[in-house]
């Protein structure tokens, strides 16, 4: 598409025609590829793309883009075709993801953590009839399915031009899975109209400019990547892309964040906090962005202190990834409240009783989300979308609602506070996880009759994933734990085992989660001596780690019984920064019997 050349109009720094920008109503139908070659041409010497010492200039990476699509064509890639994508972070990423769209594909990202057999059921479930991997990721996918295979390390250096397809709104961006109650994945299918409404809102606000620099830390397969890595490019601004390693460890991403003066960072309430209490501060220059679960306060009010603005981010994503966001303000911090936000344009927020009638200002009910943002349905799994997306009118324009099952008050202003869950789908370090899909898993080994999973938080309000588990005859954790770990990401395991008789019930005879977690001992997370002890040489975290923690001749050990709990290792060997912690010889998990409930 060409480049508009006069009666031009810029939200934030994103340039188009001014009957395209104009009207928020417009904007779903807005091309990507469009607004990234309008940036291309106007800048094409400016950093488009860095990782590491690498670098792609808006010139490079329009190229590299073009020229994924070219060999996704001539492999036989059609419009609408799912291409699975499974590789590490690297330079190449964004040219991979924008090469699949420009070529008229939707994209499945897979993330190389993943145990193969779950990446086998995405690709399986979504029908992808091509994947792309590094050499690296190659031996994660199944043998012959799907028999297309790209690998980044054999793209040719040359490659015919073809015909790129019109970008069509209604066509599919995306289709990321994300964990299902009835113990498999489900795909979420995101239009590109959707994904365009979503960007466009982002760069009005909380905005972006051409000088930004962005952090791009989060996996393809968590759907906030989808800012971090597209909004940029459409601002003319450079997206940081950070490895994998880097994104876990307090003091690379830190000096990543400091060296480069990065000034546009979105991250879950856990990173925020490994940042946070590691000791790193945000600077004035600087623009954070805070969502995929509760905002806690405390933390709040650090960053607020520091950072030029801090936002509240909000969505699921059946709605593309943020449907609401909201400045966090000082009036915010000292009510103790910090609100959702109003919906972005195109999308409607209602909230509702169980009878699906409005509830009045001052009460609370389920948040209902409808608009241009939703998703089609769940990908093949109509009973899944009859159950969660509703038809009502009477609420405004929007005619189809996912009900999300957020309990939401509605303050006197309008406001909308989040409260709990209305089910047993919980947040992990950002990642959403349906309960019932690991208790499915567990209920397929042979040693356990049933088990019920609950999410606790620890001693410095961290989640934690705890089972229980009715054993048939005792089952060795470790191989438990190595069962789960083939089948499920590591942030599904639970943290903490125990072994009861029976599960105490509710009056309508259904299992009573809520005294199950109130039945936990205290310190639950502390073993005694003789249970998956972990040795490590600091008093500190040996106060920290709990008592069944004892120093021991090596210098260091892994902590990651608690799998990998990066905030507790940070709270426990919290030092000046500049020290470092390795962490080596991964071990099982800790485990109870009911005798110590």
């Amino acid at each position: 598409m060409e480049r508009a050349q006069r009666d031009n109009q810029t939200i934030g720094s994103v340039i188009a025609p001014v009957e395209l920008l104009s009207d928020s109503q417009n904007w779903p139908e807005v091309p990507y590829d469009y607004l990234f070659i309008n940036q291309s041409q106007d800048k094409p010497e400016k950093t488009a793309v860095v990782f590491g010492e690498d670098v792609l200039t808006y010139r490079e990476l329009e190229l590299q883009s073009r020229q994924w699509a070219y060999w996704l064509l001539s492999e036989g890639i059609k419009t609408g075709d799912k291409v699975l994508v499974c590789m590490e972070r690297a330079l190449e990423l964004p040219a991979v993801l924008l090469g699949i769209l420009r070529a008229g594909a939707c994209y499945v990202p897979a993330d190389p953590a993943f145990p193969s057999d779950r990446i086998a059921v995405i690709i399986e479930d979504s029908d992808s009839a091509a994947v792309i991997s590094d050499r690296e990721s190659e031996a994660l996918l199944p043998p012959s399915n799907p028999s297309v295979r790209f690998v980044v390390e054999d793209k040719p250096a040359q490659l015919e031009a073809r015909s790129l397809p019109e970008w069509r709104p209604d066509d599919l961006a995306y289709l990321i899975f994300t964990s299902g109650s009835t113990g498999r994945p489900k795909g979420v299918p995101i239009t590109r109209a959707a994904m365009m409404n979503f960007l466009l809102a982002m760069a009005d606000k909380p905005g972006i400019a051409a000088e930004d620099r962005v952090l791009a830390l989060t996996t393809i397969s968590f759907d906030i990547s989808v800012l971090e890595l597209f909004l940029p490019l459409i601002a003319g601004a450079t997206v940081y892309v950070v490895s994998k390693r880097d994104s876990l460890d307090p003091q690379s991403l830190s000096r990543v964040i400091d060296e480069n003066r990065l000034t546009l960072m979105q991250a879950t309430p856990a990173t925020w906090r490994l940042l946070y209490d590691y000791g790193w501060r945000p600077q004035r220059h600087q623009k954070l962005l805070c969502g995929g679960e509760a905002f806690p306060l405390s933390l709040a009010n650090g960053l607020v202190a520091c950072a030029g603005e801090v936002w509240n981010m909000y969505g699921p994503t059946e709605a593309t990834v943020w449907s609401s966001c909201h400045q966090v303000s000082e009036a915010d911090l000292s009510t103790g409240r910090i609100p959702l936000g109003k919906p972005l344009p195109n999308i409607e927020y209602v909230v509702c009783d169980s009878n699906g009638n409005r509830v009045p200002k001052n009460d609370a009910g389920e948040l209902w989300i409808g608009g241009v943002a939703l998703t089609p349905g769940y990908y093949h799994r109509p009973e899944l979308t009859e159950d969660r997306f509703v038809s009502a009118s009477g609420f405004g324009r929007a005619e189809r609602f996912y009900r999300t099952g957020d309990l939401v008050s509605v303050l006197g202003n309008g406001d909308l506070v989040y409260l709990d869950r209305l089910d047993n789908q919980v947040k992990i370090r950002g990642h959403r996880i349906e309960l019932g899909e690991i208790e499915a898993v567990l209920r397929q080994v042979d040693e356990v009759q049933d088990a019920i999973v609950v999410k606790t938080n620890d001693e410095i309000n961290e989640p934690v994933l705890v089972g229980f588990i009715r054993p048939k005859v005792a089952p060795d954790d470790e191989s438990l734990t190595k069962m789960l770990s083939s089948v499920l990401p590591t942030y599904m395991i639970p943290t903490v085992w125990f072994r009861v008789d029976e599960f105490p019930e509710t009056p309508n005879r259904k299992v009573d989660r809520r005294k199950l977690r109130e039945s936990l001992p205290k310190n639950f997370l502390q073993a005694s001596p003789e249970v998956n002890t972990v040795p490590i040489r600091n008093e500190r975290a040996c106060e920290t780690l709990g008592a069944g923690f004892r120093e021991s001749a090596y210098p260091c050990q892994s902590y990651f019984p608690l799998h990998g709990r990066t905030l507790l290792v940070c709270s426990a060997f919290k030092r000046p920064r500049g020290a470092r912690l390795q962490m080596l010889d991964r071990t099982g998990p800790i485990s109870r019997d009911s005798a110590s409930i």
